[in-house]
């Protein structure tokens, strides 16, 4: 029995359905989503909609002082948004999992 060709078969769906899902910050400027994992914060915005103040603003609201330890954005990315981390200072006030912010 040969199960190699199922699991390439299956690798390709799966980079084909997350390849067709895209970031909404992309068609809505007005949009940006990041995940909390570990302690850390990590995400994207597109700059027409947002500036690196707004957004941790934002993010400063998901630590226990208010507070960001650090923040790093890197430069737009080919679809124009800007990738972002962060860590908060007192850690955070949620579990790990996604955030989205529409205004």
């Amino acid at each position: 029995m040969n199960v190699k060709p199922a699991i390439t078969l299956s690798s390709i769906a799966l980079f084909a359905v997350l390849s067709a899902c895209g970031n909404p910050a992309v068609d809505d400027p007005n949009y940006f989503s990041y995940r909390v994992n570990d302690g850390q914060l990590s995400g994207s915005y597109n700059p027409a909609g947002y500036s690196a103040e707004r957004v941790q603003n934002f993010l400063k609201n998901d630590c226990g002082e208010k507070t960001l330890a650090t923040y790093n954005e890197t430069p737009a990315d080919g679809q124009g948004l800007i990738a972002f981390t962060a860590v908060c200072a007192g850690g955070t006030t949620s579990g790990n999992g996604h955030v989205s912010i529409q205004s």
